[in-house]
C-alpha cells in the first residue's frame, strides 16, 4: 500500500483513495480528480484549503463544501485573501467557490461586514444590496458581528431589508452595551423604533418584532448574568415573553416552599 501525505490531515492511498485522518473524503469527485497530481496548494489551517490537480482547482472551507473551479488552468490561480476566501483564477474572481462580478481593485471596505463596489453596497463580498443608498448608508458598528445597517429608507439585516422598521427612530437599547456581562451578549440585543420593539440575534439571523403595548417603558436589564427586556406586562428572554404576573406567582410559590 502506498501513502502520500498532502498535509492538513489529508493523504492519498494507492493513488485512488483520499483520507482525512481516518475518514474517506470527496468520493463523488473521484471520477474527476487526477490522483497522481492532486495536492494542497494553499490553506488557512483547516478553515479553508485549496487543492489542485493537473486539470482543476478545488476549494473546501467552513464557508462552502468541497467544490471544483473549472474556468481556467489551475496554475493560474492567485490567493488574494485566504481568510476571507478571495481568490483569482485567470481573469475571474471568486469568493470561495462563488464567482464575483467585479474586479478586486473596485472593492472598498465600509464598516463591519459591508463593502462597496463603485456605487453598489455589498454584504460580505457576494450579496449586493440593490436598494441601498450609499451616501446615507451606516453600519451599526457597536455590534460585535456588525451585520446590521441602515440608510435613509431601510434597515438591513445582512443583505435583507427588515420590513416595517421606522428608520429615523430605530435604535438599540443602550443598556445592552453598558450593563455589564450577560450570556450571549456578543450577538443578542434589543432595539426599538416609534412603533415596535425588536429582538435581534446576529448569529441566528433573526430579527423578531415585539408588539409591546407599553413601548415607552421598554427597557433592558441584566439579572444573574442573563439579559432581559421588560415592558409593563412582560419579561423577554431571548425575545420570548413571560407574563410578569406569572413570574410573581412563581416566585411566591417558591418562597412558600422554603
Amino acid at each position: 500500500m502506498s501513502v502520500r501525505e498532502l498535509g492538513c490531515g489529508f493523504k492519498i492511498i494507492d493513488e485512488k483513495l483520499i483520507l482525512q485522518y481516518s475518514s474517506e473524503r470527496f468520493c463523488k469527485f473521484y471520477p474527476l480528480i487526477d490522483f497522481a497530481s492532486f495536492e494542497i496548494v494553499a490553506h488557512d489551517a483547516d478553515r479553508t484549503i485549496y487543492f489542485r490537480d493537473k486539470d482543476h482547482l478545488y476549494v473546501e472551507s467552513y464557508m462552502c463544501p468541497f467544490a471544483v473551479i473549472t474556468d481556467a488552468a489551475p496554475q493560474d490561480f492567485k490567493i488574494v485573501d485566504i481568510e476571507k476566501g478571495l481568490m483569482s483564477l485567470g481573469a475571474q474572481n471568486y469568493y470561495f467557490a462563488e464567482k464575483l462580478t467585479y474586479d478586486f481593485d473596485d472593492l472598498k471596505p465600509l464598516e463591519g461586514l459591508y463593502y462597496r463596489v463603485k456605487d453598489q453596497v455589498y454584504f460580505s463580498f457576494d450579496k449586493p444590496l440593490r436598494e441601498a443608498d450609499l451616501d446615507s448608508f451606516q453600519v451599526f458598528t457597536q455590534l460585535k458581528h456588525a451585520n446590521l445597517a441602515k440608510d435613509k429608507k431601510h434597515v438591513y439585516f445582512r443583505d435583507q431589508i427588515v420590513e416595517g422598521v421606522d428608520v429615523d427612530s430605530f435604535a438599540f437599547l443602550e443598556d445592552c452595551f453598558t450593563s455589564g456581562y450577560y450570556l450571549e451578549q456578543d450577538h443578542t440585543y434589543y432595539a426599538t423604533d416609534r412603533n415596535f420593539a425588536y429582538y435581534i440575534d446576529t448569529i441566528a439571523k433573526q430579527v423578531k418584532v415585539i408588539k409591546t403595548k407599553s413601548l415607552d417603558s421598554f427597557h433592558f436589564k441584566v439579572i444573574d448574568k442573563r439579559g432581559y427586556a421588560f415592558d409593563r406586562e412582560y419579561r423577554y428572554d431571548f425575545g420570548r415573553r413571560t407574563s410578569l404576573k406569572k413570574l410573581q406567582q412563581m416566585a411566591t410559590q417558591d418562597n412558600s416552599r422554603k
